[in-house]
Formats: structure tokens, sequence, C-alpha cells
């Protein structure tokens, strides 16, 4: 009986190994909201606001490239992410932005947990009686 029960435990055990490597395997994606607005950041749900304002920039993270560069027509960065320690990241960056007169410019190192977001960049400015606001959040999610 020992003879048989050796292999079925093997067998488990080495299931088990590769359940586990294929959890750690699954695809990430960095998810980028940017805007010329306020983004209030209390807690981890986005407002409505913010939401409907910003543009969404989506990239798949693959495994065997750590950098890369995301574009849209008013916006860029490049990028250099590498997990420190289990769900948190280190992400290097610089980004810029171009709208009409405006422009902004962000360069960073910064600590990002998985599924949390995290603003990255934020600049408010006052121009006569308004306000303008550029913001930039980031976070790191499982791929859909």
């Amino acid at each position: 009986m020992p003879r048989i029960l050796n292999p079925v435990i093997g067998l488990l055990a080495l299931l088990a190994s590769g359940m586990a490597l294929a959890k750690d395997s699954q695809p990430l994606q960095l998810e980028l909201r940017y805007c010329q607005c306020a983004a209030p950041l209390e807690t981890q749900e986005l407002s409505r606001e913010f939401l409907a304002k910003s543009q969404l920039l989506t990239v798949t993270l693959l495994p065997d490239e750590d950098a890369g560069k995301v574009t849209d027509k008013e916006f860029s960065l490049s990028y250099q992410l590498q997990e420190i320690e289990s769900g948190v990241w280190q992400l290097n960056y610089t980004a810029d932005f171009h709208h009409n007169s405006s422009h902004y410019s962000s360069q960073s190192q910064v600590r990002l947990p998985q599924d949390k977001w995290l603003k990255l960049f934020g600049n408010q400015s006052q121009e006569g009686a308004s306000i303008r606001h550029f913001n930039l959040l980031g976070r790191i999610v499982a791929a859909q």
C-alpha cells in the first residue's frame, strides 16, 4: 500500500505546486487614469466626477518585460517596473502631458501596492479666479 500511496501523494504535490505557479503567473495590468480635474483619493473609490472626466490607459504587463512606454494623444509615460515584495511594485516613470497651452511633466520612483490606486502626480495652479488641476493615478491589477 505505501508504494501506491507515495506516487499519489507525489502527483498531488506536483499538481499543487503547478497551481501555485499558475496563480503567481497570472497576467497583470498597469492602469493609469489622468485628467485636468481634481482627484480626491480619501478611499480607494475614485469619485464619479474623476471617472467621468479622466482618460484610462491600460498596459498588460508581460512577465519577461519590465519596462515600456504608453502613449495617448496628449499623454505619454515611460516606465520601469519591478516587484520588490509580494504584491508591492517599484514603479520608476517619466510622464508628459500636453493639452493646448498646458504642459505637465513628472518623473518619480514610487512603491505601488497591487490593487490600490495611488496618486502618481498631482498639480493645482490658480489662474485668476480659476483653479487648474492635473492628476495622474495608477494601480496594478490582475488582467481581465
